[in-house]
């Protein structure tokens, strides 16, 4: 008895040791209005690990300071809607200084970065500035994001006109889309999300209902929902988002409840052993879900995610950047940048020139001649550092070159949609880069194979954000919004326009990705339904 008393104890032991090391979590993924704090703390202990923070604090000076304008923005959000005094100041502090250094131009950034900032508790004119400048400038996300704003009382004045063009973008099938006239989950979600706050307005509250009612058709038999054709936790994260922030249960409303599952369980399945989520069964992490899965937990506790509790209250001056400033910086991230090496190597031949003047001068050999030597062979010497680049076999490929390829992907990049425009950067048949295939290793992203070739091909590559919250915003120093609001660039893998970004896409072998500058938010690429 007592040795199986022993082996009872032992087991117990080592049931807790391995919960302590894995997700602890709520047993096969159940989920209820009593657990949102057990599943809210686990995702904030992940977080904090992940990131290397003892505590919420640290990880804002670290981490989500030092991505400020890059992604920390989701977090910020969140985080203040937590009902705890955290201290953003030094999140603020370095948003204003990249602001300052380079100016965010991409409007749902500057909409997503001015919106953190006001719910940590800051007030700008930066911020006030940004819902005018910005609204609908960059389609439907860019009314989304400055309604958020105006909820919160900034340029209250343009909200009713807002959200008449966010009312007037409803699909006749009662919800929204980025284009076409199929709604996406994701999107008429987020619209909700805009439009909850005046929901006591008739014709609004009228275009809610529709737009539930396609959600709730759209949920699968397994409580969860699809985006572009692939179930993902993002589209449950949203979907929870939106029924928070209109008060309705997630665990109890039967129109949200397919063969007994809710979002939120559904939302769950995506979760790994250790505590992060996927995108997609089998991936393996990936960022965007996990922030929009910690999103959807604090709405699950706290109600709508983008409502401050209070108006804010710390002044805190922003000033963009000058055109000086962006200058200076697409100079360092040009082609033209010259290494440090070849600056030290520079300063050696002019070092070793005075000190051959010098010689010539100790022999007392003043002839003209004499020094003109000496500076033609400098002169020639700093040519050949500056302008000629020479490297070795093995420098010049390992930059690009793929150790254990596991198979090729065909690339192109196209601007065809401006190639009647005249200037320069433009080929007349609007070809960047020809088809053209390339190895790729072992969970190379859209992104990173993006990056070699522009290497290889030495094809100017503009981004911002980091990690996989990274957005292309100029290649072949053609840029977003160069040509009107709703231009920029966009990848689409064997002719489908992905649900994710392009640094979170993993490419398998024989896929064909194209980049695509586009002057209508991609219109007229085949997105899948």
């Amino acid at each position: 008895m007592k040795r199986n008393l022993k082996r009872i104890i032992m087991l117990l032991l080592a049931v807790v040791l391995c919960g302590s090391c894995t997700v602890s979590v709520l047993a096969e993924d159940k989920i209820s209005a009593e657990t949102v704090d057990v599943l809210l703390d686990e995702l904030l202990q992940y977080e904090l690990k992940t990131a290397g923070a003892e505590s919420v604090d640290s990880w804002i000076e670290g981490k989500l300071a030092e991505n400020a304008g890059g992604g920390s923005e989701w977090y910020i959000i969140a985080l203040s809607r937590m009902g705890k005094e955290y201290d953003f100041s030094a999140y603020a502090e370095a948003l204003k200084s990249k602001i300052a250094q380079k100016d965010i131009s991409n409007a749902v950034e500057r909409q997503r970065c001015a919106l953190a900032l006001t719910l940590a508790g800051y007030c700008s004119e930066y911020i006030e500035q940004t819902a005018v400048e910005t609204t609908g400038t960059q389609g439907i996300m860019s009314i989304v994001f400055a309604l958020h704003m105006m909820n919160n009382g900034i340029r209250e004045e343009l909200q009713t006109e807002t959200q008449q063009k966010l009312l007037g973008l409803q699909l006749a099938d009662g919800g929204w889309a980025l284009r076409g006239e199929t709604a996406d989950v994701d999107i008429t979600a987020m619209a909700i999300q805009a439009l909850a706050p005046g929901r006591d307005d008739a014709e609004i509250s009228s275009a809610i209902e529709k737009a539930l009612v396609l959600l709730s058709e759209r949920q699968l038999d397994n409580g969860g929902f699809t985006s572009y054709g692939v179930e993902n936790p993002e589209s449950a994260a949203q979907v929870i988002m939106a029924l928070c922030a209109l008060e309705i249960d997630c665990f109890q409303d039967e129109r949200f409840i397919k063969n007994g599952k809710t979002v939120p369980e559904a939302m769950l399945e995506f979760r790994l052993d250790d505590g992060g989520f996927e995108h997609e069964h089998g991936k393996g992490k990936n960022a965007i879900a996990q922030y929009q899965v910690f999103c959807a937990a604090v709405s699950l506790k706290a109600g709508a995610l983008y409502l401050a509790e209070s108006a804010p209250v710390k002044e805190i001056t922003i000033e963009k950047a000058t055109e000086t400033d962006k200058e200076e910086i697409s100079k360092q991230t040009g082609t033209s940048f010259l290494p440090a090496y070849k600056l030290w190597i520079g300063g050696g031949i002019l070092l070793l020139c005075g000190v051959w003047c010098l010689v010539l001068l100790a022999k007392k050999k003043r002839g003209f001649k004499n020094y003109l030597t000496v500076l033609i062979a400098a002169a020639i010497l700093l040519g050949v550092l500056f302008f000629v680049d020479i490297k070795s076999t093995g420098e010049f490929y390992s930059s690009t070159a793929v150790e254990n390829p596991v198979g090729t992907v065909t690339v192109s990049i196209s601007c065809e949609s401006i190639a009647d425009e005249n200037r320069k950067e433009i080929p007349e048949n609007g070809m960047i880069l020809d088809k053209t295939e390339f190895e790729i290793a072992e969970g190379d992203s859209v992104y990173a194979l993006l990056i070699r070739a522009a290497r290889e091909k030495k094809i100017h590559t503009e981004c911002s954000g980091s990690g996989e919250l990274i957005y292309v915003s100029g290649i072949a120093n053609i840029y977003e919004f160069d040509y009107g609001d709703l231009s920029g660039w966009l990848y689409t893998v064997n002719g489908e326009s992905p649900s994710e970004g392009c640094a979170s896409y993993i490419l398998s072998d024989g896929d064909v990705v194209e980049w695509i500058y586009t002057v209508d938010m991609g219109k007229g690429i085949r997105a899948q339904e």
